[in-house]
């Protein structure tokens, strides 16, 4: 329970609420509303791969800080970052604490190292199947999707949350049978638009989000 606990108290802090209010670039969709549509149908895939309530929690929370540590433009915005000399990875880790510090949640060591482990494996191809690994899945098609609702290929916050259920679902279908303990999401990515190049607009909306982080 301390995991729905602490998304609870997240989402009753006046800094996380702020956050959420946020737009996503170029949509009217915002951050919270993003994260309750990710966070619900990545439960749900979690609970068909064997997570527990508890298991089911945890992945919320890890997208909840996903979002509220948010960079656009999932990983052409990431690596651009990166090129400029940002270590995402901590800088996400030590905002997500800070936040977690706001709400007046004291996670243990064990829960810090898994929300730490979170961050460092977000991006990678091959996840776990455990919580770590579905908010990870989750996330990567979400940023993916996002990305093909600015190209025009994905039919805006809804299209994009049917196409989520859709690739999850057949994660949870296709992998647990094969007898693969950490599904590779390459050939889902690979299916998925994605952004060529950014803009200077673009570029300009991504400098000034990562400033939060940093």
């Amino acid at each position: 329970m301390r995991y729905r606990e602490f998304v609870s108290a997240l989402l009753h802090t006046p800094e996380v609420r702020a956050l959420g209010n946020t737009f996503l670039y170029g949509t009217s969709y915002d951050l919270f509303n993003e994260y309750l549509s990710e966070s619900s149908t990545a439960a749900i895939y979690g609970r068909r791969i064997g997570l527990d309530f508890a298991g089911q929690s945890e992945v919320q929370l890890y997208i909840l800080l996903d979002f509220l540590t948010f960079i656009p433009f999932g990983n052409v915005g990431r690596e651009y970052l990166k090129a400029k000399g940002v270590c995402i990875e901590e800088s996400a880790y030590l905002y997500a604490s800070l936040l977690l510090e706001a709400a007046g949640v004291t996670p243990t060591e064990t829960e810090m190292a898994s929300l730490r482990r979170f961050f460092t494996v977000r991006s990678d191809a091959t996840v776990s199947l455990d919580a770590v690994g579905v908010a990870s899945a989750a996330r990567q098609i979400g940023d993916r999707l996002f990305n093909g609702i600015l190209l025009g290929e994905c039919a805006g916050s809804l299209g994009k949350a049917k196409k989520l259920a859709f690739y999850l679902k057949r994660l949870a279908e296709e992998y647990p049978a094969s007898g693969e303990e950490s599904p590779i999401l390459q050939p889902v990515l690979s299916s998925l638009p994605e952004l060529s190049a950014l803009s200077e607009g673009q570029i300009a909306h991504l400098e000034a989000s990562a400033d939060t982080i940093k």
